[in-house]
């Protein structure tokens, strides 16, 4: 173990091939990947931190520690991370089945069956229990963030500004102003106090 390369050691190319984009954000951008070792593809997000400021760069190392610690069907998993100093190239699961907001615009009446939505609001509800149960907490959970693979899996995707909890759920309070516009409580946009009734509600 003691001669294992560290992520700032390792070289991404020597190891995987990119492709086509297939993603963006503010800071980030996604392409495929193909694992040279045996043709598997993958994601690649790839996050300039020379663009990041100090708090950023702090929930970025906290996205990368809450993706090694979960193993979960319903997690998206982070198969490797590279880190050259400039550029972190996270190595993802790839999630070819579009995302939850693109399958209900693309449903009848821009809405599921109750059957589906049911099934689909079931399996968050695991998924976030189970991250609950490891003190991590999402705060930015929307249909955007929930992709599928190409079998049609869930995975709940983007912990860029979830938390790992320092204190038992029950007395752990936070007051970061975070999330996307449309889907932060009131709560957090007023700058309150909030805790695990908010966060951890469905």
């Amino acid at each position: 173990m003691g001669n294992t390369p560290s992520e700032h050691e390792r070289k991404y190319r020597d190891y995987f091939v990119s492709g086509d984009r297939i993603g963006s954000g503010t800071f980030a951008t996604v392409k495929r990947s193909t694992r040279k070792a045996d043709k598997k593809e993958f994601a690649v997000k790839i996050i300039d931190k020379r663009h990041l400021t100090g708090r950023e760069l702090v929930g970025l190392k906290d996205e990368i520690n809450i993706l090694k610690s979960m193993d979960h069907p319903y997690v998206i998993k982070m198969a490797d991370v590279f880190d050259d100093g400039r550029r972190v190239k996270m190595i993802l699961e790839l999630c070819e089945g579009g995302d939850l907001f693109d399958q209900i615009l693309k449903s009848p009446n821009r809405r599921f069956e109750e059957k589906k939505a049911a099934r689909i609001t079931a399996i968050i509800g695991k998924c976030l229990q189970y991250l609950h149960e490891h003190f991590v907490v999402h705060r930015d959970l929307k249909p955007e963030n929930i992709l599928f693979t190409k079998s049609g899996t869930l995975k709940v995707t983007d912990f860029g500004l979830a938390h790992f909890l320092k204190l038992p759920p029950d007395f752990h309070v936070m007051h970061t102003c975070c999330g996307t516009p449309h889907y932060v409580a009131p709560e957090v946009l007023g700058n309150n106090e909030y805790g695990v009734q908010l966060i951890f509600g469905l």
